[in-house]
């Protein structure tokens, strides 16, 4: 460093002369001369020293450099030419320095000054200024985060057109949000607390675009729009992350989609908070004794209602470390810690599903979830499980025990069979849950006494939604459920054991007397009964039961005019 600052010092007194001949001239060169030797002692001493390059004659080359440099000013007269020529000379001196020192490290330590790092840094701004126009950024099956698509991209337009769909979902905390063809366009519905919501009609253009926008970060087929196809992403939201169940199948219409936000998470519910009834839970507790894990119970609910939620907090209360827990699925949307789970699907399995299920239950477990008696075979391979078979949890989509009664028996191929080993049926409902915050208490009407089975002159106080709040004398929409009313679900159970007495009954198609002895013996409630003593505890209302439990009766056909039917 020494040598460098001596011959700056000369090289500066060589100079002194031309700067008193002009002052604007010196001021012209100084900044090409200041950021030379920045370089040089900032950068090209360091690299220098780090490779052995030996300091003194690397600092002696680059004072030559700007020896030249000076030279090349004060010999040509036109300083309009001296001048770039000297910044060439500079500028020529550090490239050669920079080929000189590439000739001599290895490929991995090569230096540039243009070129790949430039391009680097432009597409790290490109991409930063995609990433910040966006809210919504996604992690592929593999754990590795997607990059958003550049601006100039026209996916870009397709990320923020998903955006848009997917946005008033998330804010809403639906549980999933459904792409649906149809000869007007795209349907794009959300479910929030089991209730569908309609949010607009997409031209199938934009919704084939954003499908398979999709299935590229869900690495799935996109060539194939008829197969069904399945895969989960992770979508990171301003508000946290959300595991996204994507399942994408196709019609005459079009492509669909179904989007199942954190559904796993949804549908971990311990067996002590599913919300049944003191009596229904201790006949339900009972199965967990060794002596009563046999015969067949059917789970049942409309889709939707509770089916999966229900089935695998029944599966959950027996102790899969202790016995032998397995089940038959065509879908695993939630994994039972020590429960042995075999998914079935018909484009890996060389066996179909009933003989997948025998495979299971010729290994002997005590307990079995299966989730589909629809294939033939199924269910009249499951009621024939007797006294010494295992405890068998099937469900069956259906609105009333009657209705899984008749499903039951259809599939088996015989009333008298379905119910020989038929121990019980668990339906559940869905209610929503009136929000605490803005629910309002009023004095019920005597229609509405009776419908509940009340005295007309009961003194008792219902809750109904209204989606509003008082602040400051002012009313405004609730922010806890956004105006509905409701947040979140219950469930309403009815549990209709089945013994000696009323296997006979069924099995000889009488209803009415099976639950007429349900009833007497063992003081069940009934899934209405449920629901209305929910609603007497101010955790929903009168309308919600009415809403789910009560079936709307198609309307009549209106008979035509006399006129009309003579014209016709």
């Amino acid at each position: 460093m020494f040598e460098l600052a001596t011959m700056h010092t000369t090289t500066i007194a060589a100079a002194a002369d031309y700067m008193l001949v002009d002052l604007i001239k010196p001021l012209l060169l100084l900044p090409a001369f200041v950021a030379y030797f920045r370089v040089t002692s900032s950068h090209i001493e360091k690299d220098a020293r780090y490779h052995n390059f030996g300091v003194n004659k690397v600092n002696s080359m680059m004072m030559i450099g700007a020896v030249l440099a000076i030279i090349a000013v004060l010999i040509i007269p036109i300083f309009w030419v001296g001048w770039p020529v000297s910044i060439l000379v500079l500028g020529g001196w550090l490239l050669g320095y920079m080929k000189w020192r590439n000739g001599k490290v290895g490929e991995d330590q090569k230096f540039e000054l243009v070129g790949d790092r430039l391009e680097q840094r432009r597409d790290a701004k490109l991409a930063k200024r995609a990433q910040n126009a966006v809210e919504l950024k996604f992690i592929d099956p593999n754990g590795k985060e997607k990059s958003v698509p550049l601006v100039e991209d026209p996916l870009h337009v397709v990320h923020k057109e998903l955006e848009t769909i997917l946005g008033p979902a998330i804010a809403a905390n639906a549980a999933e949000l459904n792409l649906v063809p149809g000869k007007q366009g795209t349907a794009v519905i959300s479910i929030l607390d089991t209730v569908p919501s309609r949010q607009e009609v997409l031209a199938p253009e934009t919704a084939n675009a954003v499908i398979d926008y999709m299935k590229m970060i869900a690495a799935l087929d996109m060539e194939d729009r008829r197969r069904i196809q399945e895969s989960s992403i992770r979508m990171v939201t301003p508000s946290g992350s959300i595991l996204v169940d994507i399942t994408v199948s196709g019609s005459s219409n079009g492509q669909r989609a179904r989007f199942c936000f954190d559904r796993a998470k949804r549908l971990a519910v311990k067996f002590e908070d599913l919300g049944l009834m003191p009596k229904q839970a201790e006949l339900l507790k009972a199965l967990e004794n060794e002596e009563e894990r046999h015969g067949v119970i059917l789970v049942v609910a409309p889709p939707g209602q509770g089916l999966s939620t229900t089935s695998y907090a029944m599966l959950g209360q027996h102790d899969a470390f202790t016995s032998v827990v397995k089940s038959c699925e065509k879908r695993i949307d939630l994994e039972v810690m020590g429960v042995d789970q075999k998914r079935w699907h018909p484009s890996t399995d060389e066996a179909d599903y009933p003989t997948t299920v025998r495979t299971i239950l010729r290994r002997d477990p005590d307990v079995v979830l299966v989730d589909s008696i629809e294939d033939p075979g199924t269910a009249e391979l499951l009621a024939k499980q007797g006294k010494d078979g295992p405890l068998i949890i099937a469900t069956v989509r259906a609105r009333t025990v009657t209705e899984a009664i008749q499903e039951w028996s259809r599939a088996v191929g015989d009333l008298e069979k379905a119910c020989a080993n038929l121990k019980m049926i668990v339906a559940s409902r869905m209610l929503r849950r009136l929000c605490p915050v803005c629910k309002q208490a009023y004095q019920p009407t005597p229609d509405q006494l009776k419908q509940m089975g009340l005295p007309a002159d009961s003194e008792i106080q219902l809750y109904r939604p209204t989606g509003k709040v008082n602040v400051k004398n002012k009313i405004e929409t609730c922010d806890t459920c956004d105006g509905v009313g409701y947040t979140g679900t219950i469930a309403a159970f009815e549990v209709f054991p089945v013994d000696g007495t009323t296997r006979k009954l069924l099995a000889a198609n009488d209803m009415k007397g099976a639950a007429n002895h349900v009833r007497r013996e063992y003081r069940l409630p009934t899934m209405q009964e449920v629901a209305l003593s929910k609603v007497r505890s101010g955790e929903t209302s009168i309308d919600e039961v009415l809403r789910v439990l009560v079936s709307k009766k198609p309307a009549p056909a209106q008979k035509k005019p006399a006129t009309e039917k003579a014209a016709n």
